[in-house]
């Protein structure tokens, strides 16, 4: 009887004794499982952060790429002689055959401003005469700097579109006589925005 149960308590402990290894085992097993995948996960939303910010700086510069030719556009605008004059009778004319020529997907129109900030000639004639945008900074900035100034998105005066305005001086015998404001089709921009996914359920919007 004594030997049987001295090898019963025997068979216990051996019993205890594999099963604490085998705790000990899988619980620390099972922790360092738990890190790694902690440290992956950390890994992975960190990867994607990245490629996340290189993919909208990408299209940040598609954008500045694209306003900087438009800008070239408006300024190689302001140096005609047409528009130098200030005289409606011979800009609109310009603008109608310019805009004929250029790509009407980006441009809404062009405006005059004379040295008040009047508009005075515009592509769509005479309807857009009149209008004021002396505090407007596409006229301001680029009339009392004398640089090219690119507007943030907003609402037109004259036509009630949505378009982002580029404003250049009129200089004429050295002397700013004016502005002029290309408009280009703020739909134009969101396009460029549109064709940009970075998963199938992610979206990008532009902010002024």
């Amino acid at each position: 009887y004594l030997l049987r149960t001295k090898e019963r308590k025997q068979v216990t402990l051996k019993k205890k004794f594999l099963l604490n290894i085998s705790l000990v085992f899988c619980g620390t097993f099972l922790l360092f499982s738990i890190l790694m995948a902690l440290q992956v996960f950390r890994e992975l939303k960190k990867e994607k952060a990245i490629q996340n910010r290189m993919y909208m700086e990408m299209l940040a510069n598609q954008i500045v790429e694209s306003i900087d030719k438009y800008k070239a556009v408006v300024e190689a605008v302001a140096l005609q002689q047409q528009v130098k004059t200030l005289d409606y009778t011979q800009i609109e004319p310009y603008f109608k055959e310019f805009l004929t020529k250029e790509n009407r997907t980006i441009w809404s129109h062009f405006i005059i401003c004379n040295q008040y900030g009047t508009e005075q000639a515009h592509s769509e004639g005479f309807s857009g005469h009149g209008y004021s945008i002396k505090r407007d900074p596409s006229f301001k900035v680029p009339y009392e700097t004398g640089q090219t100034y690119v507007g943030s998105p907003g609402i037109s005066i004259s036509t009630k579109r949505a378009v982002m305005g580029i404003g250049v001086p009129i200089i004429r015998d050295g002397r700013t006589v004016g502005v002029v404001n290309g408009y280009v089709w703020l739909e134009h921009i969101s396009k460029m925005i549109n064709s940009y996914s970075l998963t199938d359920n992610s979206y990008v919007f532009l902010l002024n």
